[in-house]
């Protein structure tokens, strides 16, 4: 395992440490066979989106920051770094949520179809170089790829 997979379990192991309303399921985001941009992405499974300002106060802390600007419905988004140089992203929703069932069904779908997970890997690196200083940009252009796949196995699941 490389020293970034463990730095991102050792950093999300202490974000548990206090009980406050985290659930213990959290797990990497991305996938670490995918190339592309060097950040990585967490999910956090939460109660209740009404988090208490002591929880962000131990996310600030560790050295996250709450960005207030996010468009997603149904999230929390943190981020490790300065915009120039991030290292992490921390997605924090409600486990069971649209959001996270989402997003897990789209990670699900990459484990188990490698050409699937490949398509997106190719996607990520065009884009990182289409927008190497645009995060929003590349952000909103993979979205199309991720709604597609997560709709693609919501059909399936019926």
């Amino acid at each position: 395992m490389g020293r970034t997979l463990q730095g991102c379990r050792k950093g999300t192991q202490r974000l548990l440490w206090k009980p406050h309303n985290w659930r213990r399921a959290h797990w990497q985001h991305g996938d670490p066979r995918l190339e592309a941009k060097p950040i990585i992405d967490i999910m956090v499974g939460v109660a209740s989106l009404n988090v208490s300002d002591e929880f962000i106060t131990d996310l600030q802390r560790i050295g996250y920051e709450h960005r207030n600007s996010d468009t997603v419905i149904g999230r929390l988004f943190f981020a490790k770094g300065p915009e120039s140089n991030r290292t992490h992203n921390l997605s924090v929703c409600e486990t069971g949520s649209p959001f996270w069932v989402g997003r897990v069904a789209f990670r699900e779908a990459l484990r188990a179809n490698q050409e699937l997970a490949q398509q997106y890997g190719t996607l990520k690196r065009l884009l990182a170089q289409q927008y190497p200083h645009n995060r929003l940009a590349y952000t909103e252009a993979k979205e199309p790829f991720i709604l597609s796949v997560m709709a693609s196995t919501q059909s399936s699941a019926r």
